[in-house]
């Protein structure tokens, strides 16, 4: 990642926002309120999607997921559990939505999913990246297109644990 990103200065720019503490030498880091890194604190707590190649994955996992470089898990809260989750990873010319998850113990969703990705809108803007790309599994297609201006720009294809996915993208401005 070029040095210059490194230090730059993250802003959020969504409702009340919250200081939190460095990301990976990116110094200050500003979020939401609800959102925070994926902490070993959240690790303990009950998350379930109620899709089986998710659900295999403690946020444990996750956590230990978010160590490598240019990774990140966000939480979103409420109460002090956790509603949802992104996994995102920051290339040089794009952010790369890795997971996108609500918890579905909670009935309250809150537009979760939208929050989720505004937030990966926000972190690409904020770093310099000019898009946002992910793979979406087929009954989510509708969401990313319709309701969030996704395109889609390969061919759909088959994996083997999630079923059909197409890679999606939106520019940012």
């Amino acid at each position: 990642m070029d040095a210059t990103i490194e230090r730059r200065i993250f802003f959020i720019d969504l409702k009340r926002k919250i200081p939190v503490g460095p990301l990976k030498g990116a110094g200050p880091f500003v979020l939401p309120e609800g959102f925070s890194l994926l902490g070993l604190d959240d690790t303990h707590q009950e998350f379930s999607t109620e899709t089986r190649a998710i659900d295999r994955y403690s946020l444990r996992d996750h956590y230990d997921w978010s160590l490598g470089p240019g990774r990140y898990a966000f939480v979103y809260k409420s109460g002090g559990s956790v509603l949802g989750l992104l996994r995102l990873e920051l290339f040089n010319d794009h952010v790369l939505v890795d997971l996108i998850a609500r918890n579905k113990l909670f009935v309250e969703s809150e537009r979760v999913g939208t929050k989720l990705m505004r937030l990966a809108e926000d972190i690409a803007r904020q770093t310099g990246r000019p898009e946002v790309r992910l793979e979406s599994v087929e009954t989510a297609v509708g969401f990313y297109d319709d309701k969030l201006g996704y395109e889609e720009y390969e061919q759909t294809y088959e994996d083997d644990e999630y079923g059909e996915l197409t890679p999606k993208r939106k520019k940012i401005v």
